[in-house]
């Protein structure tokens, strides 16, 4: 009898831990595709915000259509004729690779990351904080 009430109370402990863990590892996840979500929207809304207030704004993306192509940049932003690709990262890793395709397709200069990393650069792209939106060159 001892044993099999400690054999349950065992099982239930792991099944408990186990539905704890899943609990918790839904609530990390919501929270950061929350949290890219949310930052996604303020970038597009602080472009808009800072962009001239005479013109209609224009803010559009890019998605690669190519078959099997998984490429897309986030927004693309034009100024006297020359096209601006801006990626929105939500930690400070993550590949750029959509953002140099861009780059390499379409003949940009550079283009802008925005994220929450200090103020950086690498080649051809230039990193800015959010905080520091207003800092493009191009939306004033």
């Amino acid at each position: 009898m001892f044993r099999s009430v400690f054999l349950g109370v065992l099982l239930w402990n792991i099944c408990a831990n186990i539905i704890f863990l899943v609990w918790i590892l839904s609530i990390y996840s919501y929270f950061w595709f929350g949290l890219f979500n949310n930052l996604f929207i303020f970038a597009g809304l602080e472009l808009i915000k800072y962009s001239n207030y005479l013109k209609k704004p224009e803010l559009y993306y890019w998605q690669r259509a190519e078959r099997n192509a998984q490429a897309e940049v986030n927004y693309v932003i034009t100024k006297d004729g020359k096209i601006y690709p801006i990626e929105v990262k939500a930690s400070k890793s993550g590949s750029m690779q959509s953002m140099y395709k861009f780059i390499e397709l379409k003949n940009c200069d550079f283009g802008y990351r925005l994220s929450l990393e200090p103020f950086s650069s690498y080649p051809k792209v230039t990193v800015i904080p959010l905080y520091a939106l207003s800092n493009l060159n191009f939306v004033k």
